[in-house]
């Protein structure tokens, strides 16, 4: 019965969206934001527009992305498990950037066209990184109206330069834009907001490409941190001057008198690098960026609606191919959705604090490795961290599948594989299962010495320059 209700309330809420406005939609995603890189969760990087989005809204400390780039935001446009989409091998690198299967396929639906159909001015912003060469892979070719930002998966934010090639652009034009990328994401984002006609809602994908590398950030955002070691120095600048930036877009919203119709959902497509050379922190969580452990896939998640969604922690469980069914269903857009995504509604839970329909995420599989997460159990196939250590030193079994309470040892510290032997076969059945049900992934080619980048990235007639491997 009182699921009954909530549908029923649900149902109103989207009719009565309807009949006035419809809500705009904006999607932040940083790029390899450490867990613990935010003020509210206790880092020494201020981050004060994060943490206001976290104080007035939905904290979601159960969010789930996959391990990597390219397979985390094509799981965020299409609603499906990057083992269903051939990006379970990993991200798009340079030197196969041109091959012609490289980028989002082209005979899956984006939440972009489904917002797009409904009426939405659909606008992307910073990276793209789903395709960077063939013109079908191009977002203006995926559902959106608007471009602005650059398609590789990294460039340098003063030149955007990336491996010699040009790559930032307007839609199809290239243009020659002086100043750090992280500060023209935002004041693009804020351009086009204060252009915007409160009459027609828009749907933003704001994907900034920081704090990837190459670690660089102008010199007065890092004198606050002016004591800290320089890698350190530069990076806790980059992810503040992001914060600047969401604080920027925060403000435009009020300014423009549509903040409490407009629904911000924030994260990040993996965890952090948290090496010396890039020192974010995953906080207690154990691995780092590309990694199946905590530290790889669990990211912040927050999602605010002002006046909507109540301001409070969830410990329930999402998975980023949760934003497409979920954001349509917040919205009352529901045009289109395709039947066969992995993704699941997740709005009664954000609306009303009920269960999570979410039960179970899959990580990443990809041939002799895997996981799986169901409920408070993880069960990792070939867990090779980089370290062999846990987030304080201590060593850690390296046994061939490593079974964690995840609620009780979130560092996975603890391998339960031979004291829970019902809970692991249960798991590990799963975990075939869904192996299973991958599609053929995308062969992954060995970085030559030298190959052949476009002078411009996306630019089908430009010159092609040599690249020399270490250059």
């Amino acid at each position: 019965m009182r699921k009954l209700v909530i549908t029923s309330l649900l149902f109103c809420l989207s009719c009565t969206l309807f009949a006035q406005q419809k809500p705009n939609v904006i999607v932040i995603l940083a790029d390899d934001l450490g867990s613990g890189d935010l003020s509210f969760r206790g880092s020494h990087i201020q981050t004060p527009a994060i943490d206001r989005m976290a104080e007035n809204g939905l904290v979601l400390d159960n969010f789930y992305v996959h391990p990597v780039c390219t397979p985390t935001r094509a799981a965020l446009m299409t609603g499906k498990y990057a083992m269903h989409l051939g990006f379970q091998s990993g991200v798009i690198r340079t030197w196969e950037a041109l091959l012609p299967d490289r980028g989002l396929p082209v005979g899956e639906r984006t939440i972009a066209e489904e917002f797009n159909d409904a009426g939405y001015n659909t606008l992307a912003f910073g990276k793209w990184h789903l395709g960077e060469s063939q013109k079908e892979f191009m977002p203006w070719n995926r559902g959106f109206d608007y471009f602005y930002g650059h398609l590789t998966g990294h460039i340098d934010y003063f030149t955007k330069e990336h491996a010699g090639g040009y790559d930032w652009r307007r839609n199809k034009e290239i243009i020659r834009d002086n100043g750090y990328s992280t500060y023209l994401i935002a004041d693009d984002v804020v351009d086009q907001i204060e252009k915007s006609d409160k009459k027609k809602p828009f749907f933003m994908y704001v994907a900034f490409n920081a704090p990837h590398t190459p670690l660089q950030a102008p010199e007065e955002a890092q004198l606050p941190y002016k004591d800290l070691p320089e890698s350190k120095r530069i990076y806790s600048a980059m992810v503040s001057e992001m914060d600047k930036g969401i604080g920027e877009i925060l403000t435009a919203l009020e300014e423009k008198g549509i903040l409490e119709n407009t629904v911000l959902f924030f994260t990040s497509d993996n965890g952090g690098v948290a090496t010396k050379s890039t020192p974010s922190s995953n906080g207690t969580l154990r691995g780092t960026k590309g990694e199946l452990f905590q530290g790889g896939v669990l990211v912040p998640g927050i999602v605010m609606w002002k006046g909507k969604i109540k301001a409070a922690h969830s410990r329930e469980m999402m998975h980023v191919v949760d934003l497409y069914p979920t954001l349509t269903s917040l919205t009352g857009v529901k045009t289109k959705v395709p039947q066969d995504i992995d993704g699941l509604d997740c709005s009664a839970f954000l609306f009303e604090g009920e269960k999570s329909v979410r039960k179970e995420v899959v990580p990443n599989i990809l041939r002799a490795r895997g996981a799986v997460i169901v409920g408070d159990w993880k069960l990792i196939r070939n867990p090779k961290s980089k370290t062999q250590k846990g987030p304080l030193g201590e060593e850690i079994d390296g046994d061939e599948y490593l079974l964690c309470n995840i609620k009780k040892d979130p560092s996975e510290k603890v391998n339960l594989v031979k004291k829970e032997k019902k809970k692991f076969k249960e798991l590990k059945k799963i975990l075939e299962e869904r192996e299973a049900s991958q599609v053929k992934a995308f062969k992954r080619l060995k970085q030559p010495d030298q190959y052949q980048v476009p002078e411009i990235w996306g630019d089908e007639n430009a010159k092609m320059l040599e690249y020399h491997k270490g250059q």
